[in-house]
């Protein structure tokens, strides 16, 4: 209890200093501050957190900020709970009709193939495990809006506040060298890349998994925004790796 009164104290101090910086901030700049000011504090906030901190503050810029943020996430949650939320049945190559009772956007579209086209593919089989999850921001691709938007249509369970999801890591091929990162995927997809500077967790992980010629999986969650790309990733932070025997296996279920 203790711990969790400090947090919020914590929390609100540093909302109260960022704010203390101007107006004029961006949001990516409202974000670093954000982080700055709750690390010297001795606070640790997940990405999803900061970025709903993010949004207030941004929020409370506007006439009737506060009112206008409360509106979005009751919209978001009347939204949510629309229906009509299963695909009508539609015979292979033929467009998805409009079903009766609603428009087609925001429909839920379960196929049987669901379960396939979210998990990574064989060569993805090294399982990265975490006994309490923390969770480190990916930088996600203009390009990979659809893919997402695709996910998000597909969620069986938009009421929640993320979807969690398997993601997978690569070496970024549009890096080199010391500018080398972490590409992430959804599915078959590539949907962007481990944030910048925040990529030294997951070296570990991906030697082991190079060892062994295979690329790790983990959890992740996927939740919108406000933002300009309105998704939030969240990938699933590798607890330290000890000295680890390359012929062991990695246990874990998909």
């Amino acid at each position: 209890m203790a711990h969790a009164r400090a947090n919020v104290q914590a929390r609100a101090e540093a909302r109260d200093a960022v704010k203390a910086a101007g107006s004029d901030t961006t949001r990516d700049e409202i974000r670093l501050l954000l982080e700055q000011e709750l690390g010297k504090r001795g606070a640790e906030e997940d990405p999803l957190t900061i970025e709903r901190e993010v949004e207030m503050i941004l929020a409370e810029r506007e006439p009737f900020g506060k009112a206008r943020f409360a509106f979005r996430i009751l919209k978001q949650l009347k939204d949510s709970q629309s229906p009509p939320r299963t695909r009508p049945s539609t015979l292979p190559g033929q467009p998805l009709s409009k079903p009766s009772g609603g428009p087609i956007l925001g429909v839920y579209e379960s196929t049987d193939d669901e379960s396939d086209w979210l998990k990574p593919p064989e060569r993805a089989a090294y399982p990265v495990m975490t006994p309490g999850p923390k969770w480190t921001p990916a930088d996600l691709d203009a390009e990979a809006r659809p893919w997402l938007e695709r996910i998000g249509r597909s969620d069986p369970n938009r009421l929640a506040p993320y979807r969690d999801l398997e993601v997978w890591l690569t070496r970024d091929d549009r890096g080199s060298g010391a500018e080398s990162r972490l590409a992430v995927h959804i599915g078959t997809e590539r949907v962007g890349a481990i944030r910048a500077g925040r990529e030294e967790p997951f070296w570990p992980v991906m030697e082991a998994a190079a060892e062994r010629d295979e690329d790790p999986w983990m959890r992740g969650r996927l939740s919108t925004t406000t933002d300009q790309m309105p998704y939030l990733l969240e990938v699933e932070t590798p607890a330290p790796v000890p000295d680890h025997d390359p012929t062991s296996t990695p246990t874990g279920d998909r």
